[in-house]
């Protein structure tokens, strides 16, 4: 049983024909000594009182399970000891204790003396698969060539099983700790690879001892150490290794196709059941990769933007065309818009110019940048130009995470940011809100995006009023200089920009009904008497939300919808009482 071909249960099946005061012992070892293994020992299936009695009884010391059965009468017996068969999937020791080949045996006593026993074989044994190295950002499926002297991300799988069964399934990226006592990978690169082991370091953020260097410099192998025990199991969520690092060379006149001089190699170390250290190999194909030439100034495939995205959404997730903005003077919107952009390019860019334009209706106060992640490598100030309604400019520089905010009492209308580096495989997180209500969107806390702060004015630019149903569009736009994109009327290459917006809708309280309502049905359970029907509340999705009394946590715009709902229904309303609660954002509909 273990790692082989057979797929079939493991079954024990105690069949005897008793007599009173006989008595017998079984005692099954377990799989291995210090975990899991191939297989758990469950219990006897049980025996009437009438017949006898059946205890079991574990044995730490020797690592066996015995079952002891005592018979009162004349019976005939059949019963089955149950076993828990595992498989890759499961969690192990690190690491196992005896892989390999092993001899079991299964010991029997019948009054005292020693049966013949039953003997079968466990193997446990890893098989590694390791995948050749591929380019994660940007994409080598969808870039083909890259740029020298710029980092890009690559990943190395091992592929490996703790050969718990004789499956492939659940094998892990890395070396797997269920079965390593000690693996040392040799990873060849093309010519001119240089690893940053910093950025590898940080990309990888290993718990354990595992280490990745390159100890001969640029073009020599990559060692990858994974000392006994190190490593991860595939319920761990055991990604690849990462490697980041760039091809430092002048760039070629021509594309050049670069592959290393040999197979990455794996050599493991395991201990077999007898104490023996044996050694694992595996190979996996040369590292290829494609230098581009140096004169590429088209970052997209067929010279189109694709390859830079710029995303952008309002307050809310409105369920139409345009989101939702309370018109409200009594309270601030905390965020007008959420931004993100993302770079899927094979190019770095320290030139890129990031523009919103805040139309006229907002009251843009302050803009909170993106925090600094690993996603955004490289990326460590944004140099702002920042102009007012009044005409003022603010200009400074700010780090990941800071939060921008007016000199003056006038609202933002243009502002520029200029990021010191959007790298190539770079991204915020979805410019998305958090939440279907016009609300703080207290629940993005921790998202890595831009966010437009601020409130819904009373008036536009102009002095002329903000009135409900008026549509308002921020625009965000991304301009790079250096270099050039195909114009999608003419095909003529210009400077690489691109625009996105977002169009949101001026709402008035009693506008909401359509959004949050309620319908006279009966609660789920069938109510005893008419006055005891409740007003179930349905959310914009018509998900419902209660049966007799509601509890919302929300903010004041959805009170005043639910009770203007209410005041247009054709129900009696002198017996109902309502409460909105300013201070919890809490409402109560008790139903009668």
């Amino acid at each position: 049983m273990g790692n082989v071909d057979s797929t079939a249960p493991l079954q024990l099946v105690f069949d005897v024909r008793t007599n009173p005061g006989d008595v017998y012992t079984i005692t099954v070892p377990e799989s291995i000594t210090n975990g899991t293994g191939v297989y758990t020992i469950g219990d006897s299936d049980p025996i009437s009182a009438a017949t006898g009695t059946v205890i079991s009884t574990t044995y730490n010391t020797n690592h066996t399970k015995t079952f002891t059965y005592r018979f009162d009468s004349v019976a005939s017996v059949a019963v089955n000891i149950n076993f828990a068969l595992h498989n890759n999937y499961n969690a192990q020791p690190t690491p196992i204790a005896g892989m390999g080949a092993s001899s079991k045996s299964i010991t029997w006593t019948y009054a005292g003396q020693q049966l013949d026993p039953i003997n079968f074989t466990q193997v446990i044994m890893p098989v590694m698969n390791p995948q050749a190295v591929t380019r994660v950002l940007p994409s080598s499926s969808t870039y083909k060539v890259i740029y020298a002297n710029q980092d890009y991300v690559y990943q190395f799988s091992v592929g490996e099983t703790d050969g718990i069964d004789g499956s492939a399934d659940y094998a892990t990226g890395q070396v797997n700790s269920a079965v390593n006592y000690g693996t040392t990978i040799r990873v060849p690169v093309p010519r001119y690879f240089t690893l940053d082991e910093s950025a590898t370091a940080a990309r990888n953020g290993f718990s354990d001892e595992t280490t990745i260097t390159q100890p001969g410099g640029a073009s020599s192998d990559i060692v990858i150490t994974v000392p006994k025990g190190s490593g991860r199991q595939y319920w761990q969520n055991a990604e690849p290794y990462y490697f980041v690092g760039q091809f430092k060379t002048t760039p070629p006149l021509a594309g050049e196709k670069l592959v290393a001089d040999g197979p990455a190699v794996v050599t493991q170390t395991i201990v077999d059941p007898q104490g023996q250290e044996r050694t694992l190999t595996a190979r996996a194909p040369a590292w290829t990769e494609y230098l581009r030439s140096g004169d590429g100034l088209v970052p997209c495939p067929s010279g189109s933007s694709e390859c830079l995205v710029l995303s952008i959404n309002g307050n809310n997730k409105g369920e139409k065309t345009a989101n939702n903005l309370l018109l409200d003077p009594a309270r601030k919107v905390p965020t007008l818009n959420f931004l993100g952009f993302s770079n899927s390019s094979a190019s770095n860019f320290t030139d890129v110019e990031l523009t919103i334009d805040v139309p006229s209706g907002f009251d843009a106060t302050a803009l909170v940048l993106p925090n600094a992640t690993s996603t955004l490598p490289g990326l460590t100030q944004y140099r702002y130009s920042i102009t007012l309604l009044d005409g003022t400019t603010m200009t400074g520089v700010a780090k990941p995470g800071d939060t921008i905010t007016q000199t003056k009492d006038s609202p933002m209308r243009t502002v520029k940011l200029y990021p010191n580096m959007l790298a190539s495989g770079a991204y915020t997180d979805r410019a998305e809100s958090c939440t279907t209500l016009v609300s703080d969107n207290a629940d993005c806390a921790g998202k890595s995006k831009m966010y437009l702060q601020g409130s819904l004015a009373a008036k536009y630019d102009d002095g002329t009023p903000v009135k409900g149903g008026d549509m308002i569009k921020t625009l965000f736009t991304i301009t790079i200089p250096s270099v050039r994109m195909k114009d999608p009327q003419t095909g003529e290459l210009v400077t690489f920009t691109q625009t996105v917006s977002n169009t949101q809708q001026v709402v008035l309280e009693e506008q909401l009904v359509a959004a949050v309502g309620t319908w006279g049905a009966a609660g789920e359970r069938q109510a005893a008497r008419p006055q005891e029907r409740g007003l179930p509340l349905h959310d914009g999705e018509r998900r419902r939300q209660s049966d007799h009394t509601v509890h919302l946590r929300t903010d004041l715009l959805l009170c005043a919808a639910v009770r203007h709902s209410l005041q247009q229904r054709p129900v009696d309303m002198a017996q109902q009482s309502w409460r909105c609660d300013r201070r919890s954002g809490s409402d109560d509909v008790p139903g009668g």
